[in-house]
Formats: C-alpha cells, structure tokens, sequence
C-alpha cells in the first residue's frame, strides 16, 4: 500500500508543472495544436489574482512609478523647446515726510509679462527632448517585460502551492495508513505473529510520517506567504483541485522536448542596447552645445512710474521690448 501512495505522488509531480503551456492536441493529421485554454482557466483564485496583478504586486507598482517618472522627464525636456512665459506683479507703498509739506502716502501697483522663445540651441534641446524619449520606451518595455515574467511566475508558484496541497491531503493518507499498519502490527504482537522489531519498524513509520507531514504543511505556509508578498494579493486563496482541471490532467497528451524560443529577450536586449546607445549619441550633442552660443527670441512688457520734476505727481509708463539673447558660456 504505500508503494502504491508513492508512485501515485510521484505521477502528480510529473503532470502538473508542464501546465504553463498546457500542452499540445493532435488533430487527424498527427499535428500538434496549442491547447485553447490556459492554467487560469481551471482556477478562478489564479485568474482574479491575475487580473488585478498590475494594481497590487510591489515590483510591478515600483516598475510603474518609473514609468510615470519617466513620462514626467520627457514632458519636461519637451517644455524647455516651447514659448516660455513669466508674469509678474508688483506692488509696493511710498511714504514721503519732508520738511515744510504735508506728510504723503501711495499705493502703487505695476504690472510685468515676459515670452521667451528658442530659436537655436545647435540640436541640444531637441537632443533632449529625445534622450527623456528613449528613457520613456526602455522604462514602458522594461515594465511589459516585468509584467509578462512575474504573470507566468505566479502561474508556476500558484501550481506549485496546488500541487503541495495535493501532496500535503497524500501525506495525510499515508500517515492514517501508517498509524493503521502499527495499530496491526501491535494487535499481531499480541497474537504472537511478529516480532517486536516489525512493530517498532510501523511506529517508526508513522513518526516518519508526522515528520513528512510537517514539513509539507511548514513548505506549504511558507510558499503561500511569500506567493502573496509577490502578488499582493491578500484575499481567500483557493488551492483546491477541481475536478476539470483532475481530468484533463489524466487525459491530456503533453508534448515532450518543447524548444524553448529565446528570440523574444534576445529582442529586448538589442532593444535596450540600442537605445543606450542612441541616448548617449544624444547626450554628446548636448555637451558640445554647452560651449557654444545659445539664440533666444525675447518680447515683454512692463510698467513704471516717472516722476515729474518738481512735483509729487508721477506718470504711469507701458513699455513694450522685443529683441534677441545670447547667451554664451566662457
């Protein structure tokens, strides 16, 4: 009986970790076609963590923070080629005490707005309009990439806490047949039929189970608590079998020696490469506009007050500039 409960178990673990692909049928003419449902398919607890992954799981929360932070630089290095404008108010009270003439008191209140405009910066600002662009589509894959890899993670982790449970309820049985076998044994010893060896061999058994059985169960807990640090998830977690999911196990052909396509990260990371390498192609244009001069458009208005000579009357000045600024460092 328990080499039967052995090989039992040892059919489980051989089924269920090819389950991330969930096979291939063969249909009349011998080829194999992918199998139209996926591992969610038999577990609704798998499917709704899966659903909510990208609003709970902190890698992908902290991938996505990066993304935003990201989008924000781009937004800005795209700013800095725009019209800038500033306007300013000023307000200020002048109080006048001199001698021989009443004392005297004004508010006054005057008015500023200033537009300035790029016109060459020898490719700088473009340049980094582009690297904050770049950084924003290695961010956007990076996070794709995280997205697809934690998905199919949790897939596996969530079969292999399926298939503990399984074993844990096979552990169990085990030992009701163990503690069943020493119960015999001790009823066999009193009839004379075996040998007091036979007897502590069954108790020895069943200690080997309980100790079996406490590990799977300390496994189990310890799997399912970081199963849920990855996920986020913290609702009812169902590891049960359903009996859809048992009976396409039994029944499925899996297809053996599947090849394993590496061209899809050999992609990303020619991918990452060349925008690292554009980035920096963009950096150094950057620098070499640093010493060189930078032309802006300006135009403004403000105002003032002059005052009249001999008088504590003041006249109110709009004054309008438009014209161009250099700047050069040396």
């Amino acid at each position: 009986m328990f080499r039967f409960l052995y090989i039992l178990s040892f059919l489980v673990v051989s089924i269920l970790p090819p389950l991330e692909s969930l096979g291939q049928v063969e249909d009349h003419n011998g080829t194999r076609t992918s199998y139209v449902e996926t591992a969610e398919a038999f577990f609704p607890s798998l499917n709704a963590i899966l659903k909510k992954v990208e609003n709970r799981a902190p890698l992908l929360l902290e991938e996505q923070e990066k993304v935003n932070e990201a989008t924000a630089n781009r937004l800005v290095a795209d700013s800095a080629r725009g019209l800038q404008v500033s306007v300013g108010l000023n307000g200020h009270s002048l109080y006048e005490n001199r001698p021989n003439t009443d004392y005297y008191q004004q508010y006054r209140f005057l008015a500023s707005a200033y537009l300035r405009k790029p016109l060459y910066h020898w490719g700088a600002l473009r340049a980094g309009s582009r690297i904050a662009e770049l950084a924003e589509e290695s961010s956007s894959a990076s996070y794709g990439n995280l997205l697809k890899t934690l998905s199919d993670q949790i897939r596996s982790d969530y079969l292999g806490l399926v298939l503990s449970t399984y074993g844990i309820k096979l552990a169990e049985r085990s030992l009701k047949l163990a503690i069943g076998n020493a119960e015999g044994m001790s009823e066999r010893l009193r009839l004379g039929l075996v040998t007091e060896l036979s007897l502590s061999e069954a108790k020895t058994s069943v200690l080997q189970q309980r100790i079996n059985l406490a590990e799977l169960e300390r496994k189990l807990k310890q799997d399912t608590l970081t199963f849920r640090n990855d996920t986020g998830f913290d609702g009812n977690l169902s590891l049960s079998m359903s009996n859809r999911f048992i009976e396409f196990s039994e029944n499925h052909k899996f297809a053996k020696n599947l090849p394993i396509s590496t061209g899809s990260v050999y992609s990303l990371g020619i991918e990452s490469m060349e925008n690292l390498i554009a980035m920096e192609n963009n950096r150094i244009v950057v620098a070499k506009s640093g010493l060189r001069p930078k032309v802006n458009l300006l135009g403004g208005f403000y105002q003032d007050r002059v005052d009249l000579q001999d008088s504590r009357s003041s006249i109110e000045r709009n004054n309008f500039i438009i014209g161009l600024e250099a700047n050069w460092s040396v």
